[in-house]
C-alpha cells in the first residue's frame, strides 16, 4: 500500500491507496477523523483484487488545510473534489462507500455529475436526509451532535466523541482522539454554516435517482443515527438486500468495530455490483 500526496482541485490530499488494478472501492471518512477509519478494510483487497483507496479530507488527517475554508469545508466542496479525484484515478467501476460525513459527501458528488463511474453506494452511519431540518430526525439530539459542529474543542469533548463513534466496552480507535485534535477547527465550523443554510443537494431525491446498488449499514448499537429513521427510509426506498444491513455488537464505526463481518457485508455488496453490471440495479442477491 501507498500513501501518495495529490493536488486535486487545488488541494494537497493525502491518498491511501493499495496499488491494485481491478474494479476499485473509494472510502469516504467522517467529520474530522481520517482515512484510518478504514484501515481495517484494506485486507479485502488482498482477497479480491480491487483497487482499495481513502484519501484524507482537506484539512484532515494528513491532508493539507484547505487553501480556502469556506469554499472547501462544505459538502458541496469535498465533493467537488471527490469527482476530480474519481478523474485523476481513472477507471469504469467504483463504489463508493461513505462513512457519516463522507456519505453525504458521497451523495453530493453523484448529485453533481451524472456520468460518474459510479456502480454502486455504500452508506455506512449515514442518514441520507431531504433538507437541514430532517437532519434533526436522522441524527439523535446528543451532545455529541452539537459537539461535532463546533470549532474548538474541550480534551473532554474530544474523548466523548471518540467514545461515541463506537459501542460500549468497543475498542475505540487508538489514533481517533489523534485525529481530532490535527482537524483543521475551521471544518467544523464551515461545515456547520453551510448545513444550516441548506447549501446541500436533497439526498433522498439522489437515493430514487440513483440507478445502481445502494447499501445501508449501521451498527445495532448506534449512537449518532436514529435508528428508527434509517430503518424507515429503507422502506420506502429500495435498497440492497431490501433493509439496513445491521452489524451486531457495533457502534457508529462498524467497519472499525467488526471488521470480519464489515468486510464481508462488502465483499458481497461489491461482487453484486461489479459482477451483475447494469443488471445488479437495487435488487437482492440470491
Amino acid at each position: 500500500m501507498t500513501h501518495d500526496r495529490y493536488t486535486i482541485a487545488g488541494e494537497r490530499v493525502a491518498v491511501r491507496d493499495n496499488d491494485n488494478t481491478g474494479p476499485g472501492i473509494v472510502f469516504l471518512h467522517g467529520n474530522s477523523a481520517s482515512s484510518r477509519m478504514f484501515e481495517r478494510q484494506f485486507d479485502l483487497g488482498a482477497d479480491t483484487g480491487y483497487r482499495m483507496v481513502a484519501p484524507d479530507l482537506p484539512g484532515h488527517g494528513l491532508s493539507d488545510n484547505a487553501e480556502d475554508s469556506r469554499r472547501r469545508y462544505t459538502l458541496r466542496g469535498y465533493a467537488q473534489l471527490v469527482v476530480e479525484l474519481l478523474g485523476r484515478l481513472g477507471g469504469a467501476r467504483w463504489i463508493l462507500v461513505g462513512h457519516s460525513l463522507g456519505g453525504h459527501i458521497a451523495l453530493e458528488a453523484i448529485a453533481s455529475q451524472a456520468d460518474l463511474p459510479i456502480r454502486g453506494l455504500m452508506l455506512v452511519g449515514c442518514p441520507p436526509v431531504r433538507n437541514p431540518a430532517s437532519l434533526l430526525q436522522g441524527y439523535r439530539p446528543t451532545p455529541v451532535m452539537q459537539s461535532i459542529f463546533q470549532e474548538t474543542l474541550s480534551d473532554r469533548q474530544i474523548s466523548q466523541l471518540a467514545a461515541a463513534q463506537v459501542a460500549p466496552g468497543n475498542e475505540i480507535p487508538p489514533f481517533l482522539t489523534i485525529d481530532y485534535r490535527r482537524t483543521d477547527p475551521k471544518c467544523r465550523l464551515e461545515l456547520a454554516l453551510a448545513v444550516q443554510q441548506g447549501a446541500f443537494t436533497d439526498e433522498i431525491t439522489v437515493l430514487e435517482h440513483f440507478q445502481n446498488p445502494i447499501a445501508l449499514v449501521a451498527g445495532t448499537s448506534e449512537a449518532i443515527v436514529n435508528l428508527a429513521y434509517l430503518q424507515g427510509l429503507a422502506s420506502t426506498v429500495r435498497v440492497w438486500r431490501n433493509g439496513v444491513q445491521l452489524v451486531n455488537d457495533a457502534g457508529h464505526a462498524p467497519q472499525w468495530e467488526r471488521p470480519v463481518v464489515f468486510n464481508d457485508l462488502l465483499r458481497r455488496f461489491a461482487r453484486h455490483c461489479f459482477e451483475n453490471g447494469a443488471h445488479a440495479r437495487r435488487g437482492t442477491p440470491p
